[in-house]
């Protein structure tokens, strides 16, 4: 009987650690026109606690580009001035987010291609040159 507990538990843990979960960077995005999110700071012992809303306005026909319009909202629900940010999220094919601004042809990399939990990624490039 403890030869089979003892074994179960070996192989349990051997499946588990061989299917460990990996996930892309585009699995954390939305490309749903129309969509929006809101994203509350919430902390304790801060007094400045705000909303950030993000709707989706546009994705391209392959939903590997999409536009994206963010505004902060104080604690009452009102938009703060000149809080309005748009920007662009570009998928690459193999899973990578990469984050533009209006007027700008650099990429930043928002979310890796390969997302492993327990993982610490050791990435040297941060920025994506788009006129190469």
């Amino acid at each position: 009987m403890k030869k089979l507990i003892v074994t179960s538990t070996f192989i349990t843990a051997l499946v588990s650690v061989s299917y460990a979960t990996e996930l892309k960077g585009s699995d954390y995005i939305s490309t749903e026109v129309g969509s929006t999110y809101n994203y509350q700071r919430v902390n304790a012992d801060d007094q400045d606690k705000f909303t950030i809303e993000t709707t989706i306005k546009s994705c391209n026909n392959a939903k590997t580009s999409c536009d994206y319009v963010s505004q902060i909202k104080d604690v009452n629900g009102k938009t703060s001035a000149n809080s309005s940010y748009q920007y662009s999220y570009v998928v690459s094919a193999d899973g990578a987010v990469y984050i533009t601004y209006p007027n700008s042809q650099q990429q930043t990399l928002l979310l890796p291609a390969k997302i492993e939990f327990n993982k610490i990624r050791n990435d040297n490039v941060i920025n994506a040159d788009t006129n190469s």
